[in-house]
């Protein structure tokens, strides 16, 4: 798939993420962005009530996910 669609499409699949999270008993976000030798992090759990950052700070995706 060329790059250009892939960024495209990453609005749109991160609002689908987001409702998700909200609608799921428990999420757990992981985080590949500086993964390159123990891959993924997990950063944070979640559950419609509760969000539990597991790294300070969260990235910036993840706050903007879940409302932070």
């Amino acid at each position: 798939m060329p790059p250009d669609r892939i960024l495209a499409r990453y609005p749109r699949t991160m609002d689908n993420l987001a409702l998700a999270v909200r609608r799921a008993d428990v999420s757990y976000l992981y985080d590949a962005a500086e993964a390159m030798d123990t891959g993924p992090q997990l950063v944070a759990m979640c559950s419609p009530t509760q969000t539990t950052p597991l790294v300070p700070p969260l990235p910036a995706w993840a706050r903007r996910l879940v409302g932070h």
